[in-house]
């Protein structure tokens, strides 16, 4: 065997053989060996290995096959990362394209093998028979430095680059993070997490070329990495190449056929494209895999609703809830779609559950009011228009809703009053319990159709997070431009106030808040003007702030909503309306203090960012303000709106570069979106 490869004399060895030429391997590693195991084609020694100041667990494995399988593979770097162990696998067999993929094991074959064998002494044999005579020496606490280019660098030391790196991240330090990402990458160069977070680091910072650039070429050197080419399409998701998206789905789906997510996510994107047969097969692959995901099963009912199969849509909707019973986004669904089946009793109390923990909801309180209403309870549909129009009084459709709830109750009486006793009318059995945020629901849910004349809403699809320092999208419904984002921001915030009964009787402050409704603002202000007692009764004066802040007179607004905070402290509706009158009289530092305090009670409100950041620019503290963006920057970094505001305060401050980049981000999300040429001297 005189000139034979270390492997080919490896493979004429006896099983014996092997295990002590194994034994022989883990000590030149440094491994103090605590067992053996060998199955089938695998010889396998279990310890620990000194790395730094401690030991940490290590695996030494030979496989003896002639393919080594990526399924254990993927198996075995699984088990270790749980155990924070490292490994080294000599496999006889063919050298594996995806071997440097993995963080926590260094794959050896082929020429790799025999230039280790080189470059130990003790391993360094010339003919394959004095293998087999090798006594198993296995060094109690023996480390072996390793000469450049050998071996793994150490688990610990990845483990802290990466966390280093992903601190930097977590606090949109990006260019820091990238410098540690990259260090990752020179000890590990196909290191798919590093690369991952790197891509995402420059897409944080609108750099969106060179994020797509790294994932281009990631995936040509390592096209068997489902991973890399899931978090591709995620990022082309978030700019709408939907096509592209599609392949990637499809790359990883070819690598690992049980990919739920990438199923799941490839069903979201045939969705988009109404493609519907195409997203039912997805989603319905997605549940093969993973039977019990509730979301899965939510996508594949508001696909089934889409095909106009409402009763199987339901009962998909009803086995959601059985395995998630606060689900809210199901409840809404279920609500839409009792509604079109004309089952409005129904409707109305799916969208009664919702309300339960989601009770600032205006556009649902709404829906709730129009099945009622449909259902014959005008009183219960009065009651839910009036709760709507207390969240945002400006909500035209609750105020038509409310009038003819009124009117038809005055012509026909009480038709029907809604039964509420039975809790398995929705979902079989059991209570709804727990919380969903709408600034959460915004961050997850695909699909939400809000029609301007009809609030309508839908929220099927929910696409899953990516796996690591996710960003959230954002509300891109607002009005684009900045001076436009006062008046839709003061709406979007979700607020409740239960306001108290005072001096003033029930039908004088109904007939006010009815002009209001109207739009009838100088008949209410000349109520008001007859009245002494504004300042007593908080509900009085919260109306009296919104009929004055309603009509310009933003001093004395401003007058009413400090009387309500005089004596409900923590009032959000007060704060908002004082906020709002503060922006218009141009005392933005108050406008910034009273976002700050409002915050405080909705941490996760991201138009609540926005105005503050509005708020900020007014003052013309753009450091601050691109500091504040850039804090928001995880939840609305796929935002066109977004990059709009970034753009004009980086032309404020003179970074005429970074500001067209911006604005080139801008577009991306949102072609249609007109932007003027950038002037270095005015800024925008």
């Amino acid at each position: 065997m005189q000139g034979a490869s270390v492997v080919e004399k490896l493979r004429a060895q006896s099983k014996k053989g092997l295990q002590r030429i194994a034994g022989k391997i883990a000590g030149v590693l440094g491994m103090r060996v605590e067992g053996t195991f060998t199955k089938g084609e695998y010889i396998e020694f279990t310890g620990r290995i000194s790395e730094g100041a401690g030991d940490i667990p290590f695996v030494f494995v030979l496989h003896t096959g002639t393919q080594l399988s990526k399924e254990f593979v993927d198996a075995f770097n699984f088990a270790l990362k749980k155990e924070n162990a490292r490994a080294v696998i000599f496999t006889l067999g063919k050298p594996v394209e995806w071997a440097e993929k993995y963080e926590n094991i260094e794959i050896y074959a082929g020429e790799k093998i025999d230039r280790f064998f080189e470059t130990h002494e003790e391993l360094q044999m010339e003919a394959g028979e004095q293998y087999a005579g090798l006594e198993m020496q296995v060094p109690t606490a023996k480390v072996v430095p390793q000469k450049p280019g050998s071996g793994l660098p150490s688990i610990d030391v990845l483990e802290k680059h990466m966390k280093s790196g992903m601190k930097l991240f977590e606090r949109k330090e990006y260019e820091k993070a990238i410098q540690i990402f990259d260090e990752a990458l020179q000890l590990k160069p196909n290191y798919d997490r590093a690369i991952i977070m790197k891509a995402r680091a420059y897409a944080a910072m609108g750099d969106m070329d060179t994020a797509i650039e790294i994932f281009r070429k990631a995936t040509a050197t390592q096209p068997d990495s489902y991973e890399l080419w899931y978090e591709f399409a995620d990022l082309l998701h978030a700019l709408e190449k939907y096509d592209d998206e599609l392949e990637c789905y499809a790359r990883a789906l070819e690598i690992n056929k049980r990919f739920d997510k990438a199923w799941n996510n490839m069903g979201i994107v045939y969705f988009l494209k109404e493609k519907y047969d195409d997203a039912r097969y997805c989603f319905e692959r997605a549940i093969k895999i993973k039977p019990d995901n509730p979301e899965y099963i939510n996508n594949l009912a508001t696909v089934l609703k889409k095909q106009g199969n409402l009763e199987e849509a339901i009962k998909h909707y009803q086995r959601a809830l059985e395995i998630l019973p606060d689900y809210m986004e199901v409840l809404l669904n279920m609500g839409m779609t009792y509604m079109e089946m004309k089952r409005h009793e129904d409707a109305y109390l799916a969208f009664a559950k919702y309300l339960e923990k989601n009770e600032v909801d205006a556009p649902v309180w709404h829906l709730a009011g129009v099945s009622a209403m449909n259902a014959g309870d005008y009183n219960r549909a009065i009651e839910c228009f009036e709760r709507a129009l207390k969240i945002r009084p400006d909500f035209r459709e609750a105020k038509e809703g409310l009038r003819e709830a009124k009117r038809k109750l005055t012509q026909k009486g009480d038709k029907h009053r809604i039964q509420m006793k039975k809790e398995d009318t929705i979902i079989g059995g059991g209570k709804i319990e727990g919380v969903v945020e709408e600034a959460e629901r915004k961050a997850n849910i695909v699909d939400i159709e809000v029609k301007e004349e009809t609030e309508h809403i839908e929220k099927p699809v929910v696409k899953n997070e990516v796996t690591e320092a996710s960003a959230g999208s954002a509300d891109t419904a607002a009005p684009k431009g900045l001076a436009a984002l006062v008046s839709a921001l003061a709406r979007n915030v979700e607020t409740r106030e239960e306001t108290g009964s005072g001096k003033l009787s029930a039908d004088e402050h109904i007939k006010i808040r009815t002009l209001i409704d109207e739009g009838n603002l100088n008949e209410a202000y000349k109520m008001l003007e007859n009245k002494s007692e504004l300042n007593e009764n908080p509900a009085f004066s919260l109306t009296a702030g919104i009929v004055y802040a309603g009509m310009g007179k933003y001093t004395e607004a401003l007058a009413f909503f400090d009387a309500v905070l005089s004596k409900q402290k923590n009032s959000i509706e007060a704060m908002m309306g004082k906020e709002l009158c503060a922006f218009y009289l141009k005392n933005y530092s108050m406008s910034v203090e009273l976002l700050e305090t409002i915050a405080q009670k909705y941490p996760d409100n991201l138009s609540l960012k926005l105005k503050k950041c509005l708020a900020l620019y007014s003052l013309q503290d753009y450091s601050a303000c691109l500091k504040e963006l850039k804090e928001s920057g995880k939840h609305l970094m796929y935002s066109d709106l977004y990059w709009y505001m970034m753009a004009n305060v980086e032309a404020k401050l003179g970074n005429m570069e970074s500001a067209s980049k911006c604005f080139e981000n801008a577009r991306k999300i949102n072609a249609r979106l007109k932007m003027p040429a950038l002037d270095a001297k005015q800024g925008t």
